[in-house]
């Protein structure tokens, strides 16, 4: 589980300054740009492909040299199909639920504080 905090911290650390950001936008009464928020979402996943790169390098399960490339292309195929075929499937579908619950999670606690102020 160590080695596994290690190099997750990324993503997480995206979705919650993402988080805060979006809930601070919320708390002046503005609404989040789109530029912010596809900056977020492609920082968001491009964290979420770097830490699949290094998750394979580190078990030492990379199936070819343009792995990260790979996933990329593929990325909405390939995160599930990742997580599951190097955790299994009991490990790997709550560390799918993560990740997109850090996804979405901005997005949940931007409504959240526009729910409590607006109320």
């Amino acid at each position: 589980m160590g080695s596994f905090l290690k190099l997750f911290w990324p993503p997480v650390v995206v979705a919650l300054s993402a988080s805060a950001a979006f809930s601070g936008y919320m708390l002046n009464g503005v609404p989040v740009r789109d530029f912010v928020f596809g900056l977020w979402n492609s920082l968001y996943w491009i964290t979420v492909i770097m830490w699949i790169a290094a998750d394979a390098r580190q078990r030492r399960k990379t199936p070819c040299y343009d792995f990260s490339f790979l996933v990329w292309v593929t990325i909405y195929a390939s995160i599930p199909w990742y997580v599951i075929s190097s955790r299994g499937f009991l490990r790997g579908i709550p560390l799918l639920f993560l990740i997109l619950f850090l996804g979405i999670l901005p997005q949940i606690a931007a409504a959240l504080v526009w729910a409590v102020r607006y109320r």
